[in-house]
């Protein structure tokens, strides 16, 4: 049997970078963190993931020395646990969460990611022929984990930006909304450049003051029933680009940077 842990993503970034503030870590340090999330996740959250040296050179792009010392510091600091390897067999790494919760379940699948290995496992108990299938509850989807299908691991400044947006009382169906025009209108581009425009759509939205899904679907009837009797073309206004030091003032309409002070 394998333990799993299940982690809840968003609480842990957001835990993550809260413990952040009261302990100093390098980028190297924040990188291999968020590449262990990464890979816990891909191995379905067991509690114990086993995984070559040389796979996090290649996932982090950093050099063996200072993958050594970024583990060493959150081995530390109390937030990994690492076993080392023995012979040929790679070193076993634990996530210690900030909210813990673990189960008891066979690894009833092979995992798709080929760098990761899981601990040997007992053999699958035979299901009675007349038993139901056990379906397995999916967490409720919430921008968090809907940009998760875009982006593994969201930078700090839009973790910042999102809670930005929902602390202005924009409702998570809008923000999901975002990403789904993304999804339509960009179908064959890389998910960077859907993120990116999503991102910018959210933005506009902040900048007009549209809160709620609702609100949106009103305003895009408007803007197509003044398209069609030829109205104002301003409703129909591009994504704005994405904030840079060229363009932080201009054209922004007062929006906020979070951690920044006009």
């Amino acid at each position: 049997m394998q333990e799993r842990q299940k982690l809840n993503v968003e609480i842990e970034i957001g835990q993550f970078y809260i413990w952040k503030e009261t302990n100093h870590l390098k980028a190297k340090e924040i990188l291999l963190w968020h590449t262990l999330m990464h890979l816990a996740c891909t191995a379905r959250w067991v509690k114990w993931i086993s995984t070559p040296i040389s796979t996090l050179e290649s996932k982090t792009g950093l050099k063996r020395d200072a993958i050594y010392a970024a583990r060493d510091k959150l081995v530390k600091l109390g937030r990994i646990e690492v076993l080392p390897g023995k012979g040929s067999k790679a070193a076993q790494y634990r996530i210690i969460p900030f909210v813990e919760n673990y189960c008891s379940e066979e690894v009833e699948e092979q995992l798709d990611d080929p760098d990761i290995n899981t601990e040997d496992t007992d053999k699958q108990t035979p299901t009675p022929p007349n038993a139901k299938p056990q379906k397995e509850e999916l967490p409720q989807m919430n921008i968090y984990r809907k940009m998760q299908t875009l982006i593994m691991m969201p930078s700090p400044m839009d973790i910042e930006n999102i809670k930005t947006y929902l602390n202005d009382g924009m409702e998570d169906q809008l923000l999901m909304e975002a990403i789904d025009i993304s999804e339509r209108e960009l179908q064959n581009k890389k998910p960077s450049d859907k993120w990116r425009y999503a991102k910018g759509i959210m933005r506009n939205w902040f900048n007009d003051g549209i809160k709620t899904l609702t609100q949106y679907q009103e305003n895009e009837k408007r803007r197509e029933e003044m398209m069609k009797s030829g109205g104002d073309k301003q409703h129909n206004r591009p994504v704005q680009p994405e904030p840079t030091p060229q363009n932080k003032s201009s054209g922004m309409r007062g929006f906020r940077i979070p951690g920044e002070t006009e």
